[in-house]
C-alpha cells in the first residue's frame, strides 16, 4: 500500500482519485486474503510546515488541507462500505500546525 501511495504523491493525484485507488488496491488485497471485509481501518494521514503564519501561501495551505482533512475524508468515503458490520475506523492523525 505504501508503494501506491508514494506513486499517488508522484503523480500529483486530487485526493478523491486517491480515494478511488486506495479502495481499488484495499479490493484487491481483500482478493488476494481470501477476506470478506475489513475488521479495522486506521486512517492516518498528516503532513506540516514549517513556516511561520505569515509566510504560508495559499498553496501550501491548500496542500496541507488536502492531505490533512480531504483525503482521509474521501478514504473513509470509499471504505465504508468494506468496513465489516461491528468493524471500526480510527483517524488518529494529530498534524496541525501550519
Amino acid at each position: 500500500m505504501t508503494a501506491t501511495v508514494t506513486r499517488m504523491n508522484e503523480r500529483g493525484e486530487a485526493p478523491l482519485t486517491r480515494a478511488r485507488r486506495l479502495r481499488d488496491e484495499v479490493d484487491r488485497v481483500l482478493e488476494r486474503l481470501e477476506a470478506p471485509r475489513l475488521d479495522v481501518l486506521v486512517n492516518n494521514a498528516g503532513i506540516g510546515l514549517i513556516r511561520s503564519l505569515a509566510e504560508t501561501t495559499e498553496e501550501e495551505f491548500d496542500r496541507v488541507f488536502a492531505v490533512n482533512v480531504k483525503a482521509p475524508f474521501f478514504v473513509l468515503q470509499e471504505l465504508v462500505p468494506r468496513i465489516s458490520d461491528g468493524g471500526t475506523c480510527t483517524m488518529p492523525s494529530e498534524t496541525a500546525r501550519i
